[in-house]
């Protein structure tokens, strides 16, 4: 099984690739856990790796492999910087690996990993649906071993790095997202409707409630099922249309859509769904990294908030 123009994957597919796999790293499959939790809940994704994970995996930690100058919650980093990162851990550096990532939450995070890769320059990446609690439930093998320790930040050679073509310009900041709202263009915004509504505080403090402006309210939870599969393409695209997309045209119009939520990790379940289905270019669909968590607090009069009244 080729990851060639794969987006999405179900374990026996994996499964699959695994036991057909040499052992070279040229040829095998590159598994990752993306796992990530919001900080209230206090649980350590990392510890959960060390105890449970697919065989091979590496972890990757959205917190630590981030923008370190930005005050705002893993922002992208510079493309040198993220691929020496991904050196670190044991990432082959080639655009052409074939790489799986996973999170622990069904499918919660580890479409952000697959985003940040693919407009890295990485070609063939995937996201297993179902994560870890659809591998495990399969009866797949399961690591229970102690990991390797991590290894350090690693410097990839100049050659290495300029194989990749990075799509530029696929993280949009609060202007690009500004300018969007006023044009009324596509913003997919994959916050639970309450939170969309503004009728329940922001789970991060000192955030205004509510909305940007003409946005449009897609939660990632309504694009999965309960096991962390992407639901069918029908229903996938009643749902975009329900909120006024046509992912068709989308996709034969090659317009840009921006995806938000709430720090820029949930924000790629959609977009996830938009793209493995219906084909649309990576390209055009965009993520506000920054998202609700920078939009949320800026000031009113520059950067307004949609809040629905309640009676």
């Amino acid at each position: 099984m080729a990851l060639k123009n794969v987006n999405a994957i179900r374990p026996t597919d994996l499964l699959s690739k695994l036991l057909l796999s040499s052992s070279s790293s040229s040829n095998s499959i590159q598994v990752i856990d993306a796992s990530w939790y919001m900080p209230a809940t206090k649980i350590n994704a990392r510890e959960l790796y060390k105890r449970k994970r697919i065989p091979g995996a590496k972890f990757f930690d959205l917190d630590d492999c981030c923008d370190k100058e930005s005050t705002l919650p893993h922002m992208m980093p510079t493309k040198d910087y993220f691929l020496d990162y991904l050196s670190g851990i044991g990432v082959p550096i080639d655009p052409n690996q074939d790489i799986v990532v996973y999170d622990t939450q069904g499918m919660f995070s580890s479409p952000r990993l697959w985003y940040m890769l693919k407009v890295a320059g990485f070609q063939n990446v995937a996201v297993l649906e179902g994560g870890l609690p659809g591998w495990d439930s399969s009866g797949f093998q399961i690591d229970t071993q102690s990991p390797p320790s991590k290894t350090d930040m690693d410097t990839v050679s100049v050659r290495n790095k300029y194989a990749f073509k990075p799509l530029e310009n696929s993280f949009v900041d609060k202007d690009r997202v500004k300018e969007a709202s006023e044009n009324k263009s596509a913003i997919i915004d994959a916050r639970s409707a309450d939170r969309f509504d503004g009728k329940v505080p922001e789970p991060r403090e000192g955030l205004r409630r509510g909305s940007i402006p003409f946005s449009l309210n897609i939660p990632f939870t309504s694009v999965i099922d309960d096991l962390g599969f992407l639901l069918p393409k029908p229903q996938v695209d009643q749902l975009f249309r329900g909120v006024g997309i046509d992912a068709e045209t989308v996709q034969q119009n090659k317009e840009d859509v921006i995806f938000s939520c709430g720090s820029g990790v949930t924000a790629c379940v959609p977009l996830l769904a938009l793209v493995h289905h219906f084909d649309v270019d990576l390209a055009h669909c965009k993520v506000y990294d920054g998202a609700f968590s920078e939009w949320g607090e800026l000031d009113d009069e520059n950067y307004p908030v949609t809040v629905v009244e309640t009676s």
